[in-house]
């Protein structure tokens, strides 16, 4: 251990002196014209054949037809007027619409970033999964891994955008949605940029093989687990048991783009208690914004920790 870190110690005050002045040995391109070359090579990987890229946008697709089938159920059924409850037989008074909403709004959140996490996750993996002897190869003859990072990064944009607007328009096609389009198109693109992210973090840790199942693993832990929908977000806010964890579903993108969702689709629904009264399940109607842009936050903290990845682990294959 003391070794590994003496390495990266000595290997990050290289980095400082080569930024202060030039090698004297060799001449070696910049940093502007590394990100040159290689988002140059990664389009070519990426857009030169337009089979696998087609594949690839018929998979989002899919994901977002399968999804909008699971969530035709999407429906708030509010309560009603006291007068009419008051009318109503005990058996109905006590059930949904009088005592409680029916709100399945929530549920549907849920599935929807599952479907993104699922796509998303599983493509960004490739990124530099698919390149890890390569990357290993340029990194041993000097090339430097910052440029390199955002090259690919850049390179992934109209991926992202482009997948975000396959799964949108499959998904709404038997959604009951109420939101605008372009509301729930934001939500999806922030998540695919999250969830590409965190490809790009899965591949940098772990072998090849693993990644697979680790990804099934982790999209069912940060959706379902950590979403904020089961166990509810209002549970974890106040039951004590929650508390030493509850800082995970601050940083969980799900819990927030269901928030994100569930704002959107209950203001544009006419029930009464969403306009006049605070939303439920720990939401608040005024956070849209501020969701999506914790979203944002959290995929850029999940793409540096894969920089931070690719750096730190198999350091012996980059000698």
């Amino acid at each position: 251990m003391g070794v590994y870190i003496a390495d990266v110690a000595e290997e990050f005050g290289d980095w400082v002196t080569s930024c202060c002045r030039r090698d004297k040995v060799r001449r070696t391109p910049g940093g502007f014209t590394v990100f040159y070359l290689c988002f140059r090579r990664a389009c070519t990987q990426l857009y030169r054949s337009p089979g696998a890229f087609v594949f690839d946008q018929i998979v989002h697709l899919l994901c977002g037809i399968f999804i909008s089938v699971g969530t035709q159920s999407n429906d708030y059924l509010g309560i009603f007027p006291t007068k009419v409850c008051s009318l109503a037989p005990p058996a109905l008074g006590m059930g949904p619409g009088c005592n409680f909403a029916a709100d399945r709004l929530p549920v549907t959140g849920m599935f929807l970033t599952l479907g993104v996490l699922f796509a998303g996750v599983t493509v960004g993996s490739a990124t530099f999964g698919r390149e890890r002897v390569v990357y290993w190869r340029d990194v041993s003859a000097g090339m430097s891994v910052l440029p390199y990072f955002f090259a690919k990064w850049v390179a992934d944009v109209p991926r992202i955008v482009i997948a975000s607007c396959m799964f949108t328009g499959s998904l709404i096609l038997f959604l009951p949605y109420r939101a605008e389009l372009y509301d729930v198109w934001v939500v999806v693109l922030v998540m695919y940029f999250c969830a590409f992210s965190m490809g790009y973090f899965l591949s940098a840790i772990m072998r090849p093989p693993n990644v697979a199942l680790a990804t099934t693993g982790w999209v069912l832990l940060w959706a379902m687990l950590l979403g904020g929908v089961t166990p509810r977000l209002e549970d974890v806010q106040l039951k004590p048991f929650f508390r030493p964890i509850s800082f995970l579903w601050s940083i969980s993108a799900p819990r927030w783009a269901i928030e994100a969702w569930y704002i959107k689709e209950a203001l544009a629904r006419p029930w009464k208690e969403l306009h006049d009264e605070e939303l439920t399940h720990g939401y608040r109607k005024q956070e849209y914004e501020w969701s999506v842009g914790v979203i944002v936050i959290i995929g850029v903290a999940w793409s540096v920790a894969a920089l931070v990845g690719l750096k730190l682990c198999n350091r012996w294959k980059m000698k």
